[in-house]
């Protein structure tokens, strides 16, 4: 009978989101918003870890874009991971780094009314996936932004897209897909000025700045 072992993880996503989330051994990805349990048994030797993992991406966060590190034994295993993303400069990304991990458990949030059309979302985020993991001249990276005018209203509309650098181009475009697929499913996206969704391994992010006041537009 195969034994599930459940361990830990911290996500940092600069400068998006930083999250302390449980995954299990065979997950491959996420989402990057999970809570601890609240029954779980915060032992003296799960503390440590998380404060050896943290202290260790604070160190690394000086030397790269990107780093992982691993503190402990199972069942308190702690797993870190920090991505910064890939148009801001080292001393920014370091900064990032250093307040998120000092800051890991507080709760993210957003909020937002300006309504967007679902459909021009979709496109846009499907049109950067191939971009990102195929042809970015930053690897792994994709923004764009553009101003969107509709018969009922007109705004503009940033994305991006981003992969862990150590996944080849046919899992980043798995793990983006599932991420998008999930913005899309779960999020409500005409009533939502932005979305961000964290997988272990990638995300999706939008934001949109209204040019004038908005409805809602079901495409």
């Amino acid at each position: 009978m195969t034994r599930i072992i459940t361990h830990f993880a911290i996500v940092l996503f600069c400068f998006f989101l930083f999250s302390l989330q449980t995954i299990s051994q065979s997950a491959q990805m996420s989402s990057g918003c999970d809570q601890v349990p609240d029954n779980f048994n915060k032992s003296s030797s799960y503390q440590s870890n998380i404060e050896t993992v943290l202290s260790t991406l604070r160190d690394r966060s000086a030397h790269g874009s990107y780093a992982n590190a691993t503190a402990g034994l199972s069942p308190n295993t702690v797993y870190g991971m920090f991505l910064c993303r890939g148009d801001i400069s080292r001393a920014s990304c370091s900064n990032c780094v250093h307040s998120a991990t000092l800051s890991i458990f507080s709760e993210f949030s957003s909020s937002g009314s300006p309504k967007v059309s679902n459909q021009t979302l979709s496109g846009k985020i499907n049109e950067l996936i191939p971009r990102a993991c195929f042809s970015s001249p930053i690897p792994y990276f994709v923004e764009d932004q553009e101003h969107v005018t509709q018969v009922e209203s007109s705004y503009d509309l940033k994305a991006i897209v981003q992969c862990s650098p150590d996944l080849d181009p046919r899992n980043c475009t798995a793990c983006l897909r599932l991420a998008a697929q999930f913005l899309y499913d779960g999020c409500g996206l005409a009533s939502l000025e932005l979305a961000q969704i964290y997988y272990p391994k990638c995300l999706v992010n939008y934001k949109i700045s209204a040019s004038q006041s908005l409805r809602v537009i079901n495409g």
